[in-house]
């Protein structure tokens, strides 16, 4: 088809194509205003929860407020951002994880973008997971039979065609750090020194009479490290 045949089509479609642009144009101009309308609205009554974003997922909402205004340092031409960094409780609606005291400190490297991630973000996320996810349930005939030859005491409560399963979950206690950076060990799940991390196991049995009757509750402190390289 000639270019001569694309320009007749073109002007005689002109005034329909101006009109969707116009109309195209005025709903986004509207959106735009809406949202900038929304965003003063936000500015003017910001508190410490105003900036929560679901960027994660819906049930670990980050709150991304900044803690402080920017800092601008014009010795080495920095500028440092904080931002509140944990994630909300979804069940209990608030932040169960206390601020980080210390701010983190710039390193004296040729990378001038530097991110720091603090313990209260890896703290709030997993509380907040462990919240919304356990306990996790677990139950097959092969876990119960693996179980019975470890406790047999079950066989001997309930009788010999008792099935087992297994519930897993943490500590509600959420006062205290149960994922620790340290600079020596690198990233430590729990500590047997602060007890900071319980893993409860339940033990529910089941038979002719009864269903799921909680049986035991076994708490155990969880240490583990993790050592990254970037």
């Amino acid at each position: 088809m000639s270019s001569s045949i694309w320009q007749v089509l073109v002007n005689k479609g002109h005034w329909a194509i101006m009109k969707a642009v116009g109309v195209a144009c005025g709903k986004v101009s509207d959106f735009l205003a809406a949202k900038v309308v929304a965003l003063n609205a936000m500015i003017a009554t910001e508190g410490p929860n105003t900036w929560m974003t679901d960027i994660i997922s819906p049930l670990a909402p980050l709150n991304m407020t900044a803690t402080t205004y920017p800092r601008f340092d014009s010795d080495t031409g920095l500028i440092s951002m904080n931002f509140d960094g944990r994630f909300m409780d979804v069940i209990e609606k608030a932040m169960e994880v206390p601020v980080n005291a210390a701010d983190s400190i710039p390193r004296e490297k040729k990378q001038k973008e530097q991110f720091f991630l603090h313990e209260s973000t890896l703290n709030s996320l997993l509380f907040d997971l462990s919240d919304s996810y356990m306990p996790i349930n677990v139950e097959s005939e092969a876990i119960s039979a693996s179980l019975l030859q470890v406790f047999h005491e079950f066989a001997i409560a309930y009788g010999p065609d008792v099935q087992l399963s297994l519930g897993v979950k943490l500590s509600e206690d959420h006062n205290t750090n149960a994922i620790d950076l340290d600079t020596e060990k690198g990233i430590i799940f729990g500590s047997i020194e602060k007890e900071s991390m319980t893993t409860i196991l339940q033990f529910y049995c089941t038979n002719a009479k009864v269903t799921d009757d909680l049986a035991i509750v076994l708490e155990m402190n969880m240490q583990a490290y993790l050592d990254l390289a970037v």
